[in-house]
């Protein structure tokens, strides 16, 4: 990839992501943690100091990254959940979650994976980015999809709402109980209960998910798919990272998993229903070498 300076703090060399940050000591007891936890690579971004003199640090490059509009229903609340559970992990070692959501997530290694390092914080006060992220982004759209469905929602899935505005989407008893509950988050917040806050954002996030069911794909292959597939595979056997668009070809990229191959497959369904439960076929079979999202 070609070297790039996108702004003063952050730039692209030697594939690799460069950027410069104020606290370099605040990042390597954070980077400490991570690396203890055995977390780079496979659920966080790989992080580096590249020069403690000028603060400046390394992030591993990654080819491609998915958006949280491009989430399906299932997807959403796996990030979600993991996101919550993620920062009571790191409370324990002081580090604290404050940008913990959804847009700073992305599917790899057949896992969900932090590509934005900064979503971490050794000052417990920035939690309340997380607290609010919660309310204006997950529990808010959660309101908005008992009147809509994920494909209505389209690429608005999971964006940022003001609570005020909620109220001309959501009937009115709902928009109290949506505000009183982040009252009530708020007030663990300005008690300085800071691991309370975060088992409260899961309570309620289980309770608006207790009764999702979730649908699995139901893969199977006729003889005129299993000698296509078999041709696929010999013409890109040399190649590393593969896009799949279409049922068709995710089809393929499954095919392809199950015999072990370590090609990256990266798989865009344009169907919200047939996605979903595309991704949940493969984050139940812990499928490492596949990757999915809505083409929208």
């Amino acid at each position: 990839m070609q070297d790039t300076v996108f702004s003063k703090t952050l730039e692209i060399k030697n594939n690799k992501l460069l950027r410069t940050i104020p606290n370099i000591n605040e990042i390597e007891k954070i980077i400490e943690v991570i690396n203890r936890k055995g977390l780079f690579g496979s659920s966080v971004v790989n992080t580096k100091v590249f020069s403690k003199e000028e603060n400046i640090i390394e992030h591993e490059y990654l080819n491609y990254i998915i958006h949280s509009g491009e989430y399906t229903e299932s997807m959403g609340y796996d990030v979600q959940k993991y996101s919550l559970e993620l920062a009571l992990d790191f409370i324990k070692e002081k580090v604290y979650g404050w940008d913990l959501l959804p847009h700073n997530f992305t599917y790899k290694n057949g896992k969900w994976f932090l590509y934005d390092f900064d979503s971490f914080s050794l000052n417990p006060e920035r939690i309340i980015t997380q607290m609010r992220g919660f309310f204006k982004i997950a529990f808010s759209n959660f309101e908005v999809q008992r009147l809509l469905t994920r494909s209505e929602m389209s690429y608005y899935y999971l964006t940022r709402m003001r609570i005020e505005d909620i109220i001309q989407l959501i009937p009115l008893n709902r928009w109290i109980y949506l505000y009183w509950n982040m009252f009530r988050c708020q007030r663990l917040l300005n008690a300085k209960k800071y691991e309370e806050v975060y088992k409260f954002l899961l309570e309620l996030f289980e309770k608006y998910t207790h009764n999702y069911k979730k649908e699995y794909y139901e893969y199977s292959l006729t003889n005129e798919e299993r000698k296509l597939f078999e041709v696929i595979d010999e013409e890109i056997k040399d190649c590393k990272t593969v896009f799949c668009v279409g049922e068709n070809a995710s089809k393929w990229a499954i095919q392809n998993e199950k015999k072990n191959c370590n090609i990256e497959k990266f798989a865009y369904i344009d169907d919200y229903i047939t996605c979903d439960k595309y991704y949940n076929y493969i984050y139940k079979n812990g499928y490492k070498n596949i990757s999915t999202a809505v083409l929208y």
